[in-house]
């Protein structure tokens, strides 16, 4: 249907400089004169045309799903600037042997400071996401370039406030891009400029940085970039904003690419050094978060676990109480629940070990090892109990030679709106449903318990 692009645009009152999309210095005249203008927004109407170059191919929609004919080759071969026609050549070389693999060059990663640690105390009351907002801070104040700006960028989809970067904005106006409601936009323009050697950062809600833009990241992973997504508001934590907006399947989606890291951290010291760990390193990490405040998680002395003599090593478990025979397992903030459900268990006799996993995408040997130890192994997350950290657990534990039983305790449906601590216990992952599966589960294989 016959539309009049350039009419439509102005009608909004962009400027439109119309080119020819096959003329390099024409688009490179329009993006200079579009980057200098000032009075309004610019659009380029880049005129193409399918198959240019080739006179027989030019506009024939049948060659947009189709090659050409091996006899046709050699004339638009000629046609494009008399390239030479190597496919027999190219033909013997496929029949040798499948290619090398692919390496990827992340040699163009730039060399960003961690700054300095931020601890926070058992009496401290905050969220993850706002640890997230004061490390991305931090980490941009140690990495000043000589004009004193940050060598980073830092994009937002009009979720500045939630997702805890208007500080960042706010002393860094020039490294913060508004993008407002475009999402699948900027999880392309981020990831792009992440693979330019260019610190890039896009701060989301679970529900818009990782299931609605699922495409882009899985071309975000083909094309190697260096995107760092930190994704708040997920899992059912999220409450009252209700099933639409409650991302229970980030890992789910991301663990069906090859590259990405997915991270959730525990607790606001945890969340400090995951946040500097992601922000210096190369390749694509998504810290995912909920909404909720999270306790400082703490030691058998009281005193805070990820604290000053904390190091995080990715791709470990950290085991928070010692036990024996049965492993609870927890990811990311559903620790609280699970130390909450361990004193319960600790109080009527039952010494399971807690462990608490943060890094779902690379599970250590070692870990497995002595996970594969335990009778029983109890996994509690906030994620579709079908596709998360207890099959990905379940699944490596098989395929390392171990088979201790395994009970999953995850998301079993859509949740309604309500509080995440009434969401919690409706879906029997609250501490209390927690302790008595644990319980019953210790009974039945002979662990002596107190009557409680």
């Amino acid at each position: 249907m016959p539309q009049d692009i350039r009419a439509g645009w102005e009608a909004d009152g962009w400027q439109v400089i119309e080119v020819d999309g096959h003329n390099l210095n024409e688009i490179y005249s329009a993006l200079r004169q579009a980057t200098l203008g000032k009075n309004k927004p610019v659009m380029i109407l880049a005129r193409t045309v399918m198959g240019k170059g080739v006179s027989f191919m030019e506009n024939d929609e049948s060659y947009h799903g189709a090659p050409i004919k091996p006899d046709q080759l050699g004339n638009a071969l000629k046609e494009l600037g008399g390239i030479e026609n190597d496919l027999e050549q190219l033909r013997s070389r496929r029949l040798e042997g499948p290619p090398p693999p692919f390496k990827i060059n992340r040699a163009g990663f730039p060399d960003v400071k961690p700054g300095e640690p931020i601890q926070y105390g058992t009496d401290d009351k905050l969220d993850n996401r706002s640890a997230f907002g004061k490390a991305l801070l931090s980490v941009a104040d140690a990495n000043l370039s000589g004009d004193s700006k940050p060598v980073m960028a830092v994009f937002d989809c009009d979720l500045a406030g939630s997702v805890k970067t208007t500080a960042f904005g706010k002393k860094y106006p020039d490294s913060f891009f508004q993008c407002g409601i475009a999402e699948h936009n900027t999880a392309v323009v981020a990831g792009s400029l992440s693979a330019e050697r260019a610190l890039s950062v896009w701060a989301a809600f679970g529900m818009f940085g990782i299931t609605e833009t699922y495409n882009q990241a899985r071309l975000n992973d083909i094309n190697h970039t260096n995107l760092k997504l930190f994704c708040t508001h997920s899992g059912i934590s999220v409450g009252e904003d209700g099933k639409t907006h409650h991302c229970i399947d980030y890992f789910g989606l991301l663990n069906s690419t090859f590259g990405w890291k997915l991270i959730t951290p525990a607790d606001p010291n945890q969340t400090d050094s995951v946040v500097r760990h992601a922000l210096t390193n190369p390749g694509n990490f998504a810290v995912v978060m909920g909404r909720s405040t999270a306790p400082v998680i703490t030691d058998e002395k009281g005193l805070p676990f990820f604290g000053e003599k904390y190091e995080y090593r990715y791709g470990r478990m950290e085991i928070i109480r010692p036990g024996e025979q049965v492993a609870l397992v927890t990811s990311g903030n559903m620790l609280a629940v699970g130390l909450d459900a361990w004193n319960r268990l600790t109080e009527q006799g039952v010494k399971a070990m807690l462990v608490s996993v943060s890094d779902w995408s690379d599970l250590h040997t070692n870990d497995l090892e002595m996970l594969g130890g335990m009778q029983e192994i109890i996994v509690l997350e906030d994620h579709v109990v079908k596709t998360g950290l207890g099959t990905a657990i379940g699944s490596a534990l098989l395929e390392s030679g171990f088979s201790p039983r395994l009970t999953k305790m995850g998301v079993p449906r859509y949740a309604p709106s309500g509080k995440a601590a009434d969401l919690y216990r409706i879906l029997g992952l609250n501490a209390e449903s927690v302790a008595n599966k644990v319980k019953d589960i210790s009974e039945r294989i002979g662990i002596n318990c107190e009557v409680g």
